[in-house]
């Protein structure tokens, strides 16, 4: 008997088939789900309050540069396995992190200066399995 090979289509360029990328874009939601890929995305809002992330089996960059939060804040819920979230802020916002980690990390290059009062506070929230979180300013 011979064997038979299943045919599999897998992600990427060079193995034939398109990767999973969803993305929902609303004035003060945004929703971004990609895997088993490398990608970029580039947010524009002008009273963000939500933002869910969701990154597995790749990495993805997300510049919130074009963005303005709601005065009450926002929030990142982000879920990261198995691959790497690049986060790239404004300087002048106020960053805390609640994200819990199983094998993974979450890196924050946070600045010495002090933040003035009325800075945008941001929160992430959600987890990091086996992968790594990392927080930039730009």
């Amino acid at each position: 008997f011979h064997r038979r090979w299943a045919k599999r289509k897998y992600c990427g360029e060079n193995w034939g088939g398109p990767c999973s990328t969803e993305e929902y874009v609303d004035d003060d939601h945004v929703s971004i789900s990609q895997s088993f890929s490398e990608g970029s995305k580039y947010l524009h809002a002008e009273c963000l309050r939500q933002a869910n992330i969701s990154s597995s089996f790749g990495k993805l960059n997300v510049y919130f540069d074009g963005v303005k939060l709601s005065p009450d804040g926002a929030e990142i819920y982000v879920d990261v396995s198995f691959g790497t979230l690049e986060v790239y802020l404004p300087k002048d916002w106020r960053v805390i992190d609640q994200v819990h980690t199983s094998a993974g990390a979450v890196n924050n290059n946070m600045r010495s200066n002090v933040m003035a009062g009325d800075a945008p506070v941001l929160t992430f929230k959600g987890r990091v399995s086996f992968g790594s979180l990392e927080i930039r300013y730009v």
